[in-house]
């Protein structure tokens, strides 16, 4: 019941995005790679991106994001469960349509990501913030895009495949 809800939230906050001017959302699934001294592991996550834009001239437009993301699988390193926790951030999307239905962008993005490690040996947490650069396209409103955070997330990078909605 309680996933029920909260999809019929989703679905009717992105239907209002979709309909109001200059709103703009992303919503999708990411695979966060996370390899710091040799141990690499692959978290996945639904993730948000919501904002408001303005179109600048010749199809080129601007967005103000904010970024929300939330663990769904966890990887494992030997007996060690990894989770990525709720995470957040704020972007800047720019974007160029080449033709009507396909588009490229770039977004700036400072995020905080935390992870939790459980299992024999290893309960933590790790909490890292950091700017990352994107690249994307967006093809009938489908999105795919890679990020790779800079500073102290020079270890993580984002491989994410989405849905867009609004103006």
């Amino acid at each position: 019941m309680k996933r029920f809800i909260l999809a019929l939230t989703a679905a009717t906050f992105f239907s209002a995005i979709a309909n109001a001017d200059g709103l703009e959302a992303e919503f999708g699934y990411t695979r966060v790679n996370l390899d710091d001294n040799g141990i690499d592991v692959d978290p996945g996550a639904l993730y948000a991106f919501v904002g408001y834009g303005r179109g600048y001239s010749a199809g080129t437009k601007g967005v103000m994001e904010l970024f929300l993301a939330s663990g769904i699988s966890d990887d494992n390193v030997g007996p060690v469960k990894i989770d990525l926790e709720p995470s957040y951030g704020i972007a800047y999307r720019y974007s160029r349509e080449l033709q009507n239905d396909f588009s490229i962008y770039g977004r700036a993005i400072y995020a905080n990501l935390e992870a939790k490690a459980s299992g024999i040996g290893a309960p933590g947490r790790t909490d890292e913030r950091g700017f990352g650069l994107s690249v994307g396209g967006a093809y009938k409103r489908f999105s795919l895009s890679y990020t790779q955070f800079l500073g102290d997330l020079d270890a993580a990078s984002m491989i994410s495949i989405g849905y867009q909605f609004g103006s």
